[in-house]
């Protein structure tokens, strides 16, 4: 098989896209990384340039207009200068700006979109508009995990005949080899009795940044629906930040229950609180994934969540948690009660959300990825 050169622009480098890119560098060799902005301050957990051990380079926007409408001096002759007829360029997190300006400087016509961010389906973006309906055309396919993450893509008139599977996940290794350790049976016992709690008590961890299409609002709109003896056991922690701060708030507000709020946890620590944690909540409506359920998972903790988002692909009800429509506080108080007062189910439900493992890893990103290479050299040779 052909083993073409990778170029892969984003504007930020996520802990799961750091393991990723590890893979494919080996998989793929002289493949490398274009930053086309600045690091992100409201995400903690970024590594930074001089921590990849792959090849990187960095190009700064020097016009930004928005999140969306950014430019980056340099990055057109960059790829000018570099790119050859057997690269393959693979577009994430990038504005629609920079995309065109690689677009027009590259030899190679062959051109991939990794869409693992968040959207909302309905939200009318011109920056969606332009990667899927003007630029996505032009693509030879898109990479997005699951079949959620495909019905979002597709809605923006993406051909469904061109989408390979992404296969989204975390180092499984980073959790499940820590799960079971004394380890991290001693840093739940740590942060549970910094909390307050006793062996009875359900910590239920919402590990979310502050955005408005998150829904955190719902969360906080189902705990009135909660029994007495279900909001008695409970204590809510929330980690993340961000500007949508509402919900904070009213979760502050609620009499007789048991909220506590971190704005930051770094990645080597976020472990921890799986390991402390019971379950996992997540209303979301806007995540074409969601790694946190990975992550809840692969640390044996069931997940509520809800039937919109991407992973909720993992998440079977009845099984190893519970999925629930979108706006429904109601549906989502039940579910979360269910695990709370049934320490049986709750048992049985951890137990299987280990079987992630089995089903769902990074590895099989690689295979697919080479399913999209051999299709891009076969479909390019006729």
């Amino acid at each position: 098989m052909i083993q073409p050169t990778f170029y892969f622009y984003t504007n930020l480098l996520a802990p799961y896209m750091f393991h990723r890119w590890k893979m494919i560098s080996e998989a793929f060799p002289g493949s490398m990384v274009i930053l086309t902005r600045k690091a992100d301050p409201g995400r903690p957990w970024q590594y930074q340039h001089k921590e990849m051990d792959f090849p990187c380079v960095n190009f700064p926007e020097t016009l930004s207009l928005s999140n969306h409408l950014s430019w980056s001096k340099g990055l057109r002759k960059f790829v000018r200068k570099t790119a050859t007829l057997q690269t393959i360029h693979l577009f994430e997190d990038i504005s629609g700006l920079n995309m065109l300006n690689v677009m027009y400087a590259a030899k190679s016509k062959l051109f991939l979109l990794i869409n693992d961010g968040g959207f909302v389906q309905t939200t009318q973006r011109y920056s969606q508009k332009l990667r899927w309906n003007l630029i996505g055309q032009k693509c030879f396919g898109a990479i997005t995990p699951g079949e959620t993450g495909k019905q979002y893509t597709t809605a923006w008139g993406f051909p469904a005949e061109k989408i390979y599977n992404s296969y989204l996940s975390p180092d499984m290794e980073n959790f499940s080899s820590y799960r079971d350790s004394e380890q991290a049976k001693k840093d739940r016992n740590e942060i549970r009795i910094g909390l307050g709690l006793n062996d009875k008590d359900i910590l239920v961890l919402c590990n979310s940044r502050l955005l408005d299409w998150k829904r955190i609002e719902d969360l906080a709109e189902s705990i009135p629906f909660l029994s007495e003896g279900a909001k008695n056991r409970i204590f809510l922690l929330m980690i993340g930040n961000g500007p949508y701060k509402g919900p904070l708030d009213l979760l502050q507000s609620l009499k007789h229950f048991r909220f506590k709020w971190i704005p930051a946890v770094s990645y080597e620590e976020i472990k921890k609180y799986y390991a402390a944690s019971d379950l996992l909540v997540l209303p979301s409506e806007g995540d074409i994934w969601g790694l946190v359920i990975n992550e809840a998972l692969s640390m044996g903790k069931p997940v509520v969540c809800t039937d919109c988002i991407g992973a909720s692909d993992l998440v079977k009800n009845g099984w190893n948690g519970f999925k629930v429509e979108k706006r429904n506080p109601k549906s989502f108080a039940e579910s979360i009660e269910k695990l709370v007062l049934d320490d049986q189910l709750h048992q049985v439900m951890s137990s299987n959300a280990r079987t992630i493992e089995k089903t769902w890893h990074s590895g099989l990103f690689i295979n697919e990825l080479e399913r999209v290479v051999k299709d891009i050299y076969l479909k390019n040779s006729h």
